[in-house]
């Protein structure tokens, strides 16, 4: 999927299948990528922006590709200034947004230009990183293992 015009940035999860119940393209779009459109959002609007502004070419939350090997990967395109980004940049990078976006456990979570070829701009949230947050280990708290389960508040 190319960017939109303006687009400056993208959060982008790659998430594997094992392990994982009800992970499908249409569970994608229907659940996963209105959820990370919501959490998003309300990162976007703590850090004093406007969510419409930020992400105006949001169709259906994201945008999915895949399934492709076992995985589906979902992102949001925004378009923020250097520093914008770097008042949304920290409140992403958490536990609570990893909640808030009903982020599958085993995922990877980048964070990266808009534009190909896309550059890291944070540390990806991943099980390698970040396996407090998105290992299996952490199904009871923090990542899901079933995309129907409830959101944790």
């Amino acid at each position: 999927a190319s960017a939109p015009p303006g687009a400056t940035h993208q959060v982008r999860i790659e998430a594997p299948s094992d392990g994982i119940a009800n992970l499908s393209p249409d569970s994608v779009d229907r659940i996963l990528c209105p959820a990370l459109f919501s959490a998003l959002s309300a990162h976007v609007r703590a850090a004093g922006l406007d969510p419409a502004g930020v992400m105006p070419a949001a169709a259906n939350g994201c945008s999915r590709t895949g399934p492709s090997a076992g995985v589906v990967v979902y992102r949001v395109y925004l378009t923020l200034t250097t520093t914008q980004w770097g008042s949304v940049a920290g409140l992403l990078h958490s536990d609570a947004f990893v909640r808030a976006a009903h982020v599958t456990c085993g995922a990877a979570v980048r964070f990266e230009t808009a534009q190909a070829p896309a550059r890291e701009l944070l540390i990806p949230i991943s099980p390698d990183t970040r396996g407090a947050w998105v290992g299996f280990g952490a199904a009871a708290h923090t990542c899901y293992t079933d995309v129907y389960a409830p959101l944790r508040p």
